[in-house]
């Protein structure tokens, strides 16, 4: 008789954000709340990418969160033309990347050209299977428009159980 495949639970994640930078090396030295989260995952892989830098944020996808989506895309029949160029978008941007033994990642060359990610603070968010890097003076240009979106959203977010 077959035994019941035991189900892992995630460790919990951190919440808010994280100040860090991103030194002359391309190396953001990860806060150790981040680091003990990201240790603790079942698969340690992840892949640092952005699909268009025109939104100013960098994505770690962890806990083998790349692999997932690129199954979904690989079976992507109706609109493969658009999964095929997300696919190259992200692979150019993008690359695997580990935590060295200073607790920092190196993000990819292109990735960090395209953003500017040179000798800069940056904000650090989970959300989901991703860590979101984003450069910290965007993140203060952009709180008086993520404020106007939740207040015209409001409705919607108190549906999720945000309120």
């Amino acid at each position: 008789m077959d035994q019941p495949t035991a189900i892992q639970t995630l460790p919990k994640a951190p919440n808010g954000n994280f100040a860090a930078k991103v030194d002359e090396a391309g190396r953001i030295k990860l806060p150790a709340d981040l680091r003990k989260f990201l240790v603790q995952m079942p698969d340690p892989s992840m892949f640092a990418t952005c699909n268009d830098p025109d939104l100013g944020m960098a994505k770690i996808y962890f806990n083998a969160s790349w692999d997932r989506i690129k199954a979904k895309l690989s079976e992507a029949q109706d609109d493969l033309d658009a999964a095929m160029a997300y696919m190259r978008v992200s692979n150019y941007y993008g690359g695997d990347v580990d935590i060295d033994s200073n607790g920092r990642v190196t993000l990819p060359q292109e990735l960090r050209a395209a953003l500017h990610l040179k000798d800069t603070a940056v904000q650090l968010l989970i959300f989901g299977e991703t860590i979101q890097i984003y450069r910290a003076d965007d993140v203060v240009r952009n709180v008086p428009n993520d404020l106007a979106i939740i207040r015209q959203s409001k409705q919607r977010l108190g549906a999720l159980g945000a309120k």
